[in-house]
């Protein structure tokens, strides 16, 4: 049986705060769906105590898997807070696909934020490195689950990270709904007729003002 690895969260939090969550769950079928959803459970319980700290939310994060589960398994996850009226977006990155940001003015710049931290559920006391930058008027971030840059067309080639950073925005009046419909028929155009791929999910936020 072949279950979604992937999650994701986007809420809000009491203080007026956005919560930015995207993981994926080393591991295939119903074991890896129950891990899946013990991880989202986690998180949110950890978001709401440390609200405004995703590098202490992954410690808590970390800490309970290794103390609560038996069998070896481990996640990848950005977690990222942003706020919506300054545009701060506070993140972490643990072991997890890449991040872009998206600049928008007359020439539209991609810059890629590669991970500061391991996956959580492997070492114990491990401490995440947390980075923070600043989200202006017109800009983007888009996350994604490494399905997307491993599926492969009919030849066995890969989709890559070249394919993915060539789908997105080449004007600065896409949306984020744009952005994502961009990749999606991108991807689906090179595999072509081999539907036999890992899951995938993709989150594109953009502050519009």
């Amino acid at each position: 049986m072949e279950t979604s690895g992937d999650f994701f969260d986007i809420r809000q939090l009491p203080n007026g705060n956005i919560v930015v969550l995207i993981a994926d769950v080393i591991d295939k079928g119903v074991g890896a769906a129950l891990f899946m959803a013990f991880c989202w459970s986690l998180f949110r319980l950890f978001g709401d105590e440390f609200p405004d700290d995703p590098s202490r939310v992954f410690y808590e994060v970390n800490r309970y898997i290794l103390k609560e589960t038996q069998i070896k398994q481990f996640v990848t996850a950005f977690y990222a807070v942003l706020n919506p009226k300054t545009g701060e977006l506070v993140f972490s990155n643990g072991g997890h696909c890449p991040m872009y940001k998206i600049r928008d003015d007359d020439l539209l710049d991609v810059r890629r934020f590669k991970p500061n931290g391991i996956p959580l559920g492997i070492t114990k006391g491990m401490r995440w490195k947390q980075d923070r930058l600043n989200l202006r008027p017109g800009e983007m971030i888009f996350l994604y689950t490494d399905g997307i840059i491993e599926a492969e067309n009919e030849a066995g080639e890969p989709f890559g990270e070249e394919n993915l950073v060539q789908s997105l925005p080449k004007y600065n009046a896409s949306t984020a709904f744009k952005t994502s419909e961009r990749v999606l028929r991108n991807l689906n155009k090179f595999v072509g007729e081999n539907t036999n791929f890992d899951d995938i999910a993709l989150i594109a936020i953009k502050r519009e003002i």
